[in-house]
């Protein structure tokens, strides 16, 4: 794994992605005034309380149910491009 990423983070296209999410000045301002953003709070989403209550009916971890809702169906969007 190690060797392969080796290999990707030389390429063209790793660098633009990279710089895409990670060095843009602007969408690193939105991400972090975001209150969905880890920086700036411990809320992932406008649905947050609702989705720990159908979590704890689970017994499964919160985030997780987060997670798969959002991959699933898009239910919870994203506060800031990318």
């Amino acid at each position: 794994m190690n060797t392969w990423l080796d290999e990707i983070k030389k390429s063209v296209v790793f660098q633009v992605i990279f710089n895409k999410y990670f060095n843009s000045p602007r969408f690193s301002l939105v991400k972090i005034s975001s209150d969905y953003s880890s920086l700036a709070g411990e809320k992932i989403s406008p649905y947050d309380e609702q989705i720990r209550k159908g979590a704890d009916k689970l017994n499964w971890d919160w985030r997780l149910l987060a997670s798969v809702m959002y991959q699933e169906s898009n239910l919870i969007q994203r506060p800031y491009p990318g």
